[in-house]
């Protein structure tokens, strides 16, 4: 635990001068596009219904359940083969009532487009796999779509280490007027989820204990050293 704990916090410092950066994935017409800034992401989701984009901040994304769904895009493939297997049929009717070779041809290709169409569905050819990322309560955006393609790890790596450095940077600092058992809880969690370290998280554990009304600091919030 406290070697993960270590490396991901070195991944995190790291995050602090993650540049911009776009990922694209592509799947049956499907084109989700994730645009990682500093302390947001942009996301497009496009397909053949339309567009949807918008921005949304790595701190109101629920990066820690996220859940999977699988969508099956067979209907809408069998309406994309509906015209030209209508086109097969009619032009089969009329070389078969000409006893012509052609007809033989037609019905051919009829046949591999209903295989086509059969295997794709049985093997799930026709399905995308996505894991999914809701926003926080009281967030207006998302859900967010990622593909489990080739980048699907890579997306997910990108924006949970932007997460972490975002909530670092909203939550490490001390509250010396907030309930200390309270404080300690935060940064209990915050190590646990691998947003600080484990020396951080004893450095902000040491004064909260000795802290006293007597003894408060000038400021009320102090920076971890």
């Amino acid at each position: 635990m406290q070697t993960t704990t270590a490396e991901s916090a070195a991944g995190v410092g790291a995050a602090s001068t993650r540049a911009t950066k776009t990922i694209k994935q592509q799947k049956l017409g499907k084109h989700l596009t994730f645009e990682f800034d500093v302390d947001k992401l942009t996301y497009t989701d496009r397909d053949y219904s339309g567009e949807k984009r918008f921005s949304i901040g790595y701190d109101a994304i629920d990066v820690l359940d996220p859940t999977s769904l699988a969508v099956n895009h067979a209907k809408r493939f069998w309406n994309m083969l509906r015209f030209p297997v209508v086109v097969c049929l009619l032009l089969a009717v009329v070389a078969f009532s000409s006893n012509t070779r052609i007809s033989w041809i037609i019905a051919l290709i009829f046949l591999a487009l209903m295989a086509i169409g059969v295997a794709a569905n049985h093997f799930q050819l026709l399905t995308i796999r996505y894991t999914i990322l809701r926003p926080l309560p009281g967030a207006i955006r998302g859900p967010i779509r990622v593909i489990q393609d080739k980048n699907h790890a890579t997306i997910l790596q990108e924006i949970q280490a932007r997460w972490k450095e975002r909530m670092r940077r909203l939550h490490r600092d001390i509250n010396f007027s907030n309930d200390p058992d309270k404080e300690i809880s935060k940064f209990s969690w915050m190590r646990d989820k691998a947003i600080i370290s484990e020396e951080e998280y004893l450095s902000a554990v040491a004064k909260l204990q000795i802290y006293t009304p007597s003894n408060q600091p000038a400021s009320a919030n102090q920076m971890l050293n």
